[in-house]
C-alpha cells in the first residue's frame, strides 16, 4: 500500500507529531470527505505500507524524526514557488525554505526529493518573465539536491476561485501553457500513476495559501485546528459513538 501523506493538508509541516505517534501505534483513522460518519482504519504495519510519499511546503518540523521511518521507502513532495506572502502568507521566506530543501536532501538523499514547482498562474505581478526568472535562480540553488521537478498549472477549483477573488489571474491557452512549460524544461514521461490512500484531512493546512483546492475558508482551519489531538487517531477530532469504522486495505503495490 502506497500512504499518502497527504494531498489534502501539510502534515509534516503542522501535524508530524501526529503522524509519527500513529506510525509507532500501528494504525491511524481517517473520515470520508463525504460522508462524516465513515471512518477508514488504516494498517501502518511495515508488512502493509510499502511506500510513503510525503507532500509538503516546509518538511522541517519532521526531519528529526525522518528515521523513524525504518526501513520504509518514501520520498517527499516539496512544493517551492517564487510567490510572496499576498498568494502564501503563511510560508517563511524562500531563501529560508530553498536551505530547508537542501538539508532535507542531505538528509534524506536528492533521489527522495522532488521540486513541486506548482502551480503556475500569471498576473500583472507574476508574470511569464517572473517565472522564467526565479525558476531559474531555485533550480540554480537546488541543482545536486533533487533529481526531478514537476510543474503544473492552476486549476480553478470552486474553493480555489473563492479564496481567489482578491488575486486576478490571466487565463492561459493551452499554447501558452505548452510555450511556459517548454521554458521551463518540464519533465515528459510516460504515466507511473499508482493507487494510493491519503490519511489528511480537508479544511486543516494551515499555511493559508490562497490557491488551495484543499481548504474552504481560513475559518474552517480554525475551528479544525482547535480540535487537533497528536494522540487521536483522526488527524482532527475524535471518534464518536455514531461512527462508523471499517478496515481499509489496498492491494499490494506488487500484486496485479
Amino acid at each position: 500500500m502506497i500512504l499518502s501523506v497527504s494531498r489534502r493538508t501539510d502534515i509534516p509541516q503542522f501535524y508530524s507529531q501526529w503522524f509519527f505517534h500513529r506510525l509507532k501505534e500501528g494504525s491511524l483513522c481517517v473520515r470520508n470527505p463525504f460522508n462524516s460518519r465513515q471512518i477508514s482504519r488504516i494498517d501502518l504495519s511495515p508488512e502493509t505500507v510499502e511506500f510513503i510519499v510525503f507532500w509538503t511546503k516546509n518538511p522541517k518540523p519532521m526531519l528529526s524524526r525522518i528515521k523513524e521511518l525504518g526501513e520504509i521507502p518514501y520520498y517527499i513532495q516539496f512544493t517551492l514557488t517564487s510567490y510572496g506572502k499576498d498568494v502564501e502568507p503563511g510560508l517563511s521566506e524562500k531563501e529560508e525554505l530553498l536551505e530547508v530543501f537542501k538539508e532535507a536532501a542531505g538528509l534524506c538523499q536528492a533521489k527522495r526529493m522532488v521540486w513541486r514547482y506548482d502551480p503556475i498562474f500569471l498576473n500583472d505581478k507574476y508574470t511569464e518573465e517572473f517565472h522564467i526568472r526565479r525558476f531559474e535562480r531555485m533550480a540554480e540553488a537546488l541543482k545536486g539536491h533533487t533529481k526531478k521537478v514537476v510543474i503544473s498549472f492552476l486549476d480553478m477549483y470552486g474553493k480555489t476561485k473563492r479564496n481567489m477573488k482578491e488575486i486576478p489571474v490571466i487565463s492561459l491557452k493551452e499554447e501558452d501553457m505548452l510555450r511556459i512549460g517548454a521554458k521551463l524544461s518540464a519533465i515528459g514521461a510516460a504515466c507511473g500513476c499508482m493507487q494510493s490512500v491519503d490519511v489528511g484531512s480537508y479544511d486543516t493546512c494551515l499555511a493559508g495559501c490562497v490557491y488551495c483546492y484543499a481548504n474552504d475558508s481560513q475559518k474552517c482551519v480554525r475551528r479544525k485546528w482547535e480540535g487537533y489531538d497528536p494522540f487521536s487517531p483522526l488527524l482532527c477530532g475524535h471518534i464518536d459513538e455514531d461512527d462508523k469504522i471499517r478496515d481499509r486495505r489496498l492491494p499490494s503495490i506488487w500484486e496485479k
